[in-house]
């Protein structure tokens, strides 16, 4: 049940992108976390769709979390490609800089 729901919202969330609707695509995105909170590629679709709506904060955090979260499942590439658009959206951010330290580290 949980993993219908998921990708009902991850899909969703996915075509009102290809719509431009990027405030609709964050709420689907945060809803499909509920039912896969530790997934990593909702954690950086949901920081794209912040960053197209314009809130580069919450895009930063959220592409922050699934980098780690690809860290932590062994995947750095997946993680690097993450970071490097964060990179591309604030290379300042404390966030680019703090993942940018933790792939130095793995």
């Amino acid at each position: 049940m949980h993993k219908e729901k998921f990708i009902q919202h991850s899909g969703l969330a996915s075509q009102l992108m290809a719509q431009g609707r990027y405030d609709a695509a964050v709420d689907e995105y945060k809803a499909a976390l509920r039912y896969a909170p530790a997934d990593p590629v909702t954690y950086s679709r949901l920081g794209a769709a912040y960053a197209k709506a314009g809130m580069i904060n919450l895009a930063l955090d959220f592409l922050y979390q699934g980098s780690l979260l690809y860290l932590h499942t062994g995947d750095r590439t997946k993680a690097l490609q993450v970071a490097d658009k964060m990179k591309e959206i604030d290379r300042e951010s404390r966030y680019t800089r703090k993942i940018f330290q933790e792939l130095q580290t793995v």
